[in-house]
């Protein structure tokens, strides 16, 4: 995907000054655009605008902005961001992907010009840009790992949110946000059962040939789970000489699913090749998180990055399994949704004053993926409302812990957010409710920022067949029953995985992609955990973090066996961003 940085100005009317490939832009009636992305349903727009079918992407979105207005943005499939300057009325409009897989950042000068770019260290080169850190962010990150959209890490820095415009009419005017596309539940789609395989099985085909358009060969990222092996099972077939099978291994043996993921190879006939992950490995994450522009702490950035770094090596186009446990309702968290409105059989109410009683005698975990993790987790969730209990499962630093890690700290932050979108979502139950949740949130800030942070300079075009509109908006309306019940998630990728993908791999229990973090500061990286909470002065320079606090979670984790690896590796990570956007 082309980067691009763009500077509109405002004197008597907007102009436009840009740099980039001359491919990102396009001009035509007094409009200009600056356009990054890869138009999937490419043939159809062509149909329609009746336009020659090699039009550059920047070209063919103009012609359709020309025809349709604001409404060119939803006509769109695949990931792609765009600035556009219009004339007729005079304003400037930038937009996102409905799904969130491209990133758009923009801010104002000190001179008011409008900047903007899809890489956020492009736009943090322009001089005259505010690079003061936000507290409010902090906090999010500190809570989730990651900054969800609008805000960034910098006060004058915003990123537009997935499915959005952000409208600009006058120099002096604050941007407005307008949602073109949002997950759609009801009314639902209800079909006899081996009709919802079929048909899903005919989407994803189809978006596996949209994602091949233009590309001879593409490699896989293969992981032990199920929707990168439904992909691969229904997309190499349409490959004339299909790729390589890209997989991560670990020596530690709950995260390493590279003999899983041997298993759907050679049951497919792709050769396989096992990428393994050491503590040494960690050189490469300062480089990341220097070129994200920003802190961002999924502990599977690494392995992601060095897959995608072995996948680039034969191929210009990967294959990937995002997606699935977000439209076809995946993940555990979800399930427990589900069983916490009756716990045994007892109202909710009940149920959680028994979980307050019990999470206080509950012992402390020393591995994330331990049956007692699990267990201390669902308890403690039992106990909270509706919303701050799906915000357990992915919490970081709770907002009790942030109030002792941060020197001070701000009311507003994510939960607030979130209760507004929850209590509001039109869907069949509280279930769907949290998955919209994860769509608008979790999916794009978390799982497509990795990917963007992990892909940077390497030239891949990402396939994810499972993000196809048609795909996702056939997901959405499914009865939340064939898609997760007491007993079962993500059925419809289940059932094609029972023809698809080797019965042991169907056996195992979801896993995730994670890396051992917690077992690696015990061992080789504990000086390295040690030496950030000696020197936190010289990088938290703000001091906004509590040195002895910090100091404790390095003594529970390494002398009392208590897990508190994801909160060290959140630190770590914004130590080690720190001291890079310093460099």
């Amino acid at each position: 995907m082309d980067d691009f940085i763009g500077c509109f100005s405002y004197e008597d009317r907007w102009s436009l000054r840009w740099e980039g490939p001359a491919d990102c832009h396009a001009e035509k009636d007094g409009c200009q655009v600056l356009f990054a992305g890869v138009l999937r349903n490419r043939p159809e727009l062509v149909e329609l605008l009746r336009c020659p079918p090699d039009l550059p992407a920047a070209a063919l979105f103009l012609e359709l902005y020309l025809k349709y207005g604001e409404a060119a943005a939803a006509k769109l499939n695949g990931p792609f961001c765009f600035a556009l300057l219009s004339r007729q009325p005079e304003k400037v409009l930038l937009g996102r992907d409905q799904l969130g897989q491209s990133f758009l950042f923009y801010g104002r000068d000190s001179q008011q010009n409008l900047l903007c770019s899809n890489r956020l260290p492009l736009l943090l080169q322009q001089p005259g840009l505010c690079r003061d850190l936000d507290l409010l962010a902090l906090q999010d990150y500190l809570g989730l790992g990651y900054i969800p959209s609008p805000r960034t890490i910098y006060q004058s820095v915003a990123k537009v949110r997935p499915a959005s415009l952000v409208l600009f009419t006058g120099p002096q005017t604050e941007g407005t946000s307008l949602t073109y596309w949002e997950p759609v539940y009801l009314p639902k789609r209800v079909l006899p059962w081996p009709e919802v395989g079929r048909e899903c099985r005919r989407l994803l085909e189809q978006a596996g040939r949209r994602c091949l358009q233009g590309h001879a060969q593409a490699n896989y990222l293969l992981s032990g789970g199920i929707d990168s092996g439904v992909v691969l099972g229904l997309t190499a077939p349409l490959q004339e000489r299909a790729g390589e099978a890209i997989s991560i291994a670990f020596d530690h043996p709950l995260y390493d699913e590279s003999t899983l993921a041997g298993l759907t190879a050679a049951r497919h006939r792709l050769p396989q090749r096992v990428r393994k992950v050491t503590p040494g490995d960690i050189e490469a994450l300062a480089p990341l998180l220097a070129g994200s522009g920003e802190p961002f702490a999924d502990s599977s950035l690494l392995p992601t990055r060095l897959a995608l770094q072995a996948a680039a090596e034969s191929a210009a186009a990967v294959f990937t399994g995002d997606g699935g446990d977000e439209l076809f309702c995946g993940y555990r968290r979800l399930q427990f949704m589900a069983w916490r409105c009756c716990c045994w059989g007892l109202p909710a109410g009940i149920g959680q004053a028994l979980a307050k009683c019990l999470q206080h005698g509950l012992p402390q975990p020393g591995e994330q993926r331990s049956r007692l993790a699990n267990l201390t987790r669902m308890i403690r969730a039992l106990a909270k409302e509706k919303t701050d209990c799906y915000a357990c499962f992915q919490e970081i630093f709770s907002r009790d812990c942030r109030q002792q890690l941060l020197t001070r700290t701000q009311e507003d932050d994510y939960l607030q957010r979130w209760r507004a979108i929850s209590s509001n979502y039109a869907a069949e139950d509280w279930v769907e409710k949290c998955d919209a949740l994860d769509i608008l949130t979790y999916l794009p800030d978390d799982g497509f920022r990795k990917s963007d942070i992990a892909g940077t300079g390497l030239g891949l075009d990402t396939l994810c067949p499972i993000l196809d509109l048609e795909v996702a908006e056939f997901a959405l309306t499914l009865p939340r029953r064939d898609k997760i019940t007491l007993r079962e998630r993500k059925r419809p990728l289940r059932h094609l995985a029972r023809e698809l993908l080797p019965a042991e791999l169907l056996a195992q229990t979801k896993r995730g992609f994670g890396t051992p973090v917690a077992a690696w500061f015990r061992a080789e990286l504990a000086p390295m955990i040690r030496e950030m909470a000696r020197t936190l002065p010289d990088w938290d320079q703000q001091g906004w973090l509590n040195r002895d606090y910090v100091q404790e979670l390095v003594n529970a984790h390494l002398v009392q066996n208590r897990d508190c690896a994801p909160q060290l590796w959140t630190l770590l990570c914004l130590q080690l961003w720190c001291q890079s956007s310093r460099a």
